[in-house]
């Protein structure tokens, strides 16, 4: 009896010992797999709040971080693959921010604000009454005929 119990507990030790380092193989690709996750949920949110167009640099910086953690992950290289996900998911966080400020009047990037031109101020077509500085402004015949060359 005495040598069956003392199989039991090798065999008990030896089956622990497998689990544990199994639990702990597993770490990195699971931790991976959920960063690489959480970093494509973030980009999807910078999509559809348009950060393509409102934020571009952050955007695609996300979207290839998110591309270099993919491949990263199909090498196994789990902890390139965390690090890049990480970036990506700091990335499209900062374009789903800059997407959601309002930006200045006249930004290219809001289309319904009408940006002023020239001909609004009315500095092209000499109108001095709304433009101050052009009703300070002599007009160019007065100078010549005063003399002034």
């Amino acid at each position: 009896m005495r040598n069956s119990s003392k199989v039991w507990w090798t065999r008990s030790a030896l089956c622990c010992l497998g689990g544990l380092t199994f639990v702990l193989s597993a770490c990195g690709p699971v931790q991976s797999t959920q960063r690489v996750s959480e970093a494509a949920v973030a980009l999807e949110r910078a999509r559809v709040a348009e950060a393509d167009q409102k934020a571009p640099y952050e955007y695609y910086s996300a979207k290839f971080y998110l591309h270099k953690s993919r491949e990263e992950w199909g090498y196994s290289d789990f902890e390139a693959s965390y690090d890049y996900a990480t970036e990506a998911k700091r990335a499209a966080e900062a374009a789903l921010l800059k997407a959601k400020e309002d930006p200045w009047a006249g930004s290219p990037v809001n289309p319904k604000i009408k940006p002023v031109t020239m001909r609004d101020t009315g500095r092209r077509e000499g109108n001095p009454a709304k433009d101050p500085v052009l009703a300070e402004m002599p007009e160019p015949n007065e100078v010549l005929e005063g003399g002034e060359q």
